[in-house]
């Protein structure tokens, strides 16, 4: 008798256990923990946004920047969004600056957008036609034509991961970095000052010697070109 008893209460046990477990199966199907796997909705992720940098700017003080309102700062709606441009040379203090920038609610972060061109100081053409061109497309959220800098990106993550509110989506799907249309919808959402960063050039140097990409290359390694490009951009 006391045997039947055990079989009946463990075979109703393990019946709870079998329920409780397809439940539980059932009910993260239906709520998958990452919302943006597979083939995210775009317009749903710039809904979303649009929706995010309200809240982020409800308190705003819009008048410090000149306008009256949001839209006044979104490309989207036909309105002039605030460009900064930090401008430096390796080890000056660029990522910090930018990542204080990139701070700001409902800033687009282009990180380093001429990376792909190596380790050398871009002095003059060709290289300094191409390099402009690239960062006046940039400010202007245009990446028509701009293959290579996709490309690039596709085999350095950090290119897109520095700017946390493309990445925020691009984690979950990185083809959506890499394509130019939603890039540049995404870019007209969010808000040019030039920042000339200037660092003591020994502390620049002290920096280097510890950087593995640097030694090889003279642009970087040399001192007297340190100062020197330093005096020409001031």
């Amino acid at each position: 008798m006391l045997r039947r008893v055990n079989f009946y209460l463990c075979f109703a046990f393990g019946s709870l256990c079998f329920l409780i477990y397809g439940f539980l199966e059932g009910l993260l199907q239906a709520n998958p923990t990452n919302p943006y796997d597979g083939s995210p909705d775009i317009d749903e992720i710039l809904d979303k946004t649009r929706s995010k940098i309200k809240i982020d700017l409800l308190n705003y003080n819009f008048t410090s920047s000149g306008v009256h309102k949001l839209e006044d700062l979104i490309l989207e709606a036909s309105g002039k969004p605030v460009r900064s441009v930090i401008i430096s040379t390796w080890r000056s203090g660029t990522s910090f600056l930018g990542e204080v920038v990139n701070a700001m609610p409902g800033n687009f972060y282009h990180y380093e957008p001429l990376l792909s061109y190596g380790v050398i100081q871009i002095r003059g053409a060709p290289l300094a036609d191409n390099a402009i061109s690239t960062i006046k497309k940039l400010l202007k959220c245009h990446f028509s034509g701009m293959g290579y800098y996709f490309e690039y990106g596709k085999k350095h993550s950090d290119q897109f991961q520095s700017n946390t509110r493309l990445w925020d989506y691009c984690k979950y799907n990185k083809e959506l970095c890499f394509d130019a249309n939603f890039t540049a919808r995404f870019c007209k959402l969010l808000n040019a000052k030039v920042v000339l960063l200037i660092r003591d050039p020994r502390g620049t140097m002290q920096s280097r010697q510890h950087c593995s990409f640097c030694p090889p290359a003279a642009d970087c390694w040399k001192p007297e070109l340190l100062c020197a490009d330093m005096i020409s951009d001031y």
